[in-house]
Order: structure tokens, then C-alpha cells, then sequence
């Protein structure tokens, strides 16, 4: 099978990798090559499979699925719950990678995030490293799959930047977690202290603006990797619905 610090995982065959009988040959094979070129990755650098090594009728997961649930699997759609006759094709997955054994799995979508985590939902996914849920060596970076991207070109750079992350996480099969301190639900002194010690003389700072709505919600500022400051500006639980009613 070869050594590979880097696995990529795609959800199954369309038209011409069934006839290739390999993954990501045809459009999205094309794109993931132009993804991993822009991220600094090189293909032969990285083994690449898929969930399903099949291809299901009319490129359609739902047909290889029932309204019943089975096995424990969640659903792979919603609704959707993978049929039994399919199940060795999951576990064929899980072996692969557990003889694999690479520092990093890339899951490209949904469906090689429900395979590894059990979950699917890749827009609230993507980007985070993390064990799979049914591997516990294995580490994961999911990101989109690069037939969305075909699709939606406004992911196409927050994918570079996946895989680009994931190039670095190939280094080492662990899951690193950086220490950092973020400071919430501060006093008005808080904010003064924090401006004061690490905002006054930054050289740089990077904020974030959370909204729900036509509401902006709480922003938050960052001098540096090591340290935030999250300010508030809704709280349901207070007068008014308002993070400051009553604050001096």
C-alpha cells in the first residue's frame, strides 16, 4: 500500500472512476489536483480513496440507502440511512486506514465525514482537527469536497487553506492543541486591562464580527496566536436582551 503521511477521502465513483476503478479521475479529480497544487501538496504524495469504491445509480446516495435505520450508522442525508448490503464498504475504508496509518485523513465532504466522525454538516466541520470517532489514532481535517467547489467557487480558498493546514498537520499523527487564553464575559475593567496589556501596543491586531440576524452578537480582537478578547453585546438572559444592562 506504500507509506503516506497524507490520506485523501472522497465519497465514491462517478462515471469515470467506475470505468478507471479508482478515485478521482474525471472534473473533480481534475479540481482536487488543482487544489493540492495550489495548497503546495503533490497527489503522489498522498493516498487517495474513497467511502464508497462503487458507484451508485445516477451518482445518487440515496440509492444505496433506505428510510430504515440499520447498524448504528447515523443517517448519511437526512432521512437517508445506509443499507445493510453497503456496510462492508465503510469497514473496508476503516481497515484501509487503519493498515495505512497516515498522520492525517483529509475528509473531502460529507460523506467521509459521516464514514469517520459520524457526522455531517461540512460547512461547521471544515477546518477542524480532530480523532475520528471510530479510529481513535486516526487524525482528521475535514474541508469541502472538490466536486463542491466545481459548484461554488467562493470554497475554493477556504479549502487551499484546509489543505494547506493539513500539509502541516502531515508532519506528526497527533492531535496538538496550541495554548491559548481567551478572555469572555468581561467587566468594563476587563476591557480596560486588556486594552492596556495587550491591545495599546500591538503591532497587529485581527478581529471577528458574529452576528444572528440583522444583531451583531459579540466581536472579538487578537493581538497575537496566544491571546482574545471577546466582547459581548447580547445576553437573553439579561434586561433587555443586552450584554451591558446595568454595567458602570
Amino acid at each position: 500500500m506504500g507509506n503516506y503521511d497524507i490520506a485523501l477521502i472522497g465519497e465514491a465513483w462517478g462515471a469515470e472512476e467506475e470505468r478507471a476503478g479508482r478515485p478521482f479521475v474525471g472534473m473533480a479529480g481534475w479540481q482536487l489536483d488543482q487544489l493540492l497544487k495550489a495548497a503546495g501538496i503533490h497527489r503522489s504524495q498522498c493516498h487517495v480513496t474513497n467511502v464508497f469504491n462503487l458507484r451508485p445509480k445516477e451518482n445518487n446516495l440515496e440509492n444505496i440507502c433506505s428510510k430504515e435505520k440499520a447498524g448504528g450508522f447515523v443517517p448519511i442525508k437526512p432521512g437517508w440511512y445506509l443499507r445493510e448490503e453497503y456496510f462492508s464498504e465503510v469497514q473496508r475504508l476503516h481497515k484501509e486506514l487503519r493498515a495505512l496509518r497516515p498522520n492525517v485523513a483529509v475528509l473531502l465532504g460529507a460523506t467521509a465525514a459521516w464514514a469517520l466522525l459520524g457526522r455531517t454538516g461540512i460547512a461547521a466541520l471544515r477546518g477542524s482537527v480532530c480523532h475520528s470517532t471510530f479510529l481513535p489514532h486516526l487524525k482528521c481535517l475535514p474541508t469541502y469536497h472538490p466536486a463542491n467547489v466545481l459548484y461554488e467557487p467562493a470554497h475554493r480558498w477556504v479549502t487551499i487553506l484546509d489543505l494547506r493546514k493539513a500539509a502541516k498537520e502531515a508532519a506528526f499523527p497527533e492531535v496538538r492543541r496550541p495554548h491559548r487564553t481567551v478572555y469572555i464575559q468581561p467587566t468594563l475593567a476587563d476591557l480596560e486591562w486588556y486594552y492596556e496589556n495587550h491591545l495599546r501596543e500591538a503591532v497587529r491586531i485581527t478581529f471577528d464580527i458574529e452576528t444572528a440576524g440583522d444583531q451583531i452578537t459579540c466581536i472579538g480582537f487578537a493581538p497575537d496566536a496566544r491571546s482574545a478578547l471577546v466582547v459581548p453585546f447580547t445576553d437573553l438572559r439579561r434586561t433587555g436582551g443586552s450584554y451591558w444592562a446595568g454595567s458602570r
